[in-house]
């Protein structure tokens, strides 16, 4: 691919991107091997504001019940405090 053709290629890429609901995301997923190629590329990819650096969390098949039932219901709290979240 030539340099014009990358970048249609790239910008195509990066309209045509989607946001899925975590509650959609089901097995099976990527392999450690894609997981690796994901999160390298994730880590070069520019930041806003020059964050780096990175940091990625993975959570284990085993564990996600756990975090969904306490962890992220914390998280929310803490985001917008004083709103409730079961409404």
């Amino acid at each position: 691919m030539d340099t014009p053709e990358l970048a249609v290629f790239a910008r195509e890429l990066i309209h045509s991107r989607q946001n899925v609901s975590p509650k959609r995301l089901v097995e099976p997923g990527p392999s450690p091997a894609e997981l690796n190629g994901f999160l390298a590329t994730a880590g070069a990819a520019p930041d806003h504001g020059m964050l780096m650096p990175w940091r990625f969390v993975v959570v284990p098949a085993a564990k996600r019940a756990a975090l969904a039932g306490s962890v992220c219901p914390l998280a929310a709290r803490a985001r917008s405090p004083g709103h409730d979240r079961t409404n």
